[in-house]
């Protein structure tokens, strides 16, 4: 393996002191990389990453976009990218331009990475669209499933797809593991409601 470029190293370090929660000190190497390297797509993703936790969501879109205008090919920064401008524009009609957009960045996440099921359920909500191929979309929903079981946010986005492709019983047996105790409430309380309407 080749040793680590001096930007690398920094985005790193940065990377793991905002896993713990030391998001001053990791801003800190994600600007020196960005100074050392200002051509690298990496501290751009780094300072996104940044921004996301501490819930600026224009700043990370930003930054995202940085790092993909400088050739990143991170399976994260294709995601959040997407996901950032896809929550942003979730009040308003999205233009045809700004789907195709959201829809190929989903997609680039899922080739650099086929085992991240946030990519896949974000596929799967464009797809779930009024414009977009539900079976398809439904598709990638159970892949998100599959891949990340214990978040149970997907098993309600996989349920409501199964509603709307007419598919009551496997929509019944999804959202019957929201029921379960323990369940956060604002998930049971969905899934009751979209069983609810089932049962009309």
């Amino acid at each position: 393996t080749r040793p680590l470029t001096p930007v690398e190293i920094r985005f790193r370090l940065g990377d793991e002191l905002m896993r713990i929660d030391q998001l001053d000190q990791a801003e800190k190497y994600f600007n020196d990389a960005r100074q050392l390297a200002p051509a690298s797509p990496l501290p751009h993703e780094g300072l996104g990453l940044l921004a996301i936790r501490r819930h600026q969501p224009d700043i990370a879109l930003n930054e995202f976009k940085q790092s993909l205008n400088l050739g990143s090919t991170s399976y994260l920064t294709h995601y959040f990218y997407a996901l950032k401008k896809y929550e942003a524009a979730e009040d308003s009609t999205i233009s045809s331009e700004t789907f195709q957009e959201l829809h190929d960045e989903a997609l680039k996440s899922i080739v650099a990475m086929p085992n991240f099921g946030g990519s896949h359920e974000l596929f799967g909500a464009l797809e779930m669209s009024t414009t977009g191929d539900h079976q398809l979309g439904e598709q990638h929903l159970q892949l998100a499933a599959q891949i990340e079981p214990e978040n149970l946010y997907y098993q309600l986005a996989l349920g409501h797809a199964e509603i709307i492709n007419k598919e009551p019983d496997s929509a019944r047996k999804t959202l019957s593991v929201l029921l379960l105790p323990g369940v956060d409430a604002k998930l049971h309380d969905q899934a009751t409601e979209l069983l609810g309407k089932l049962n009309q």
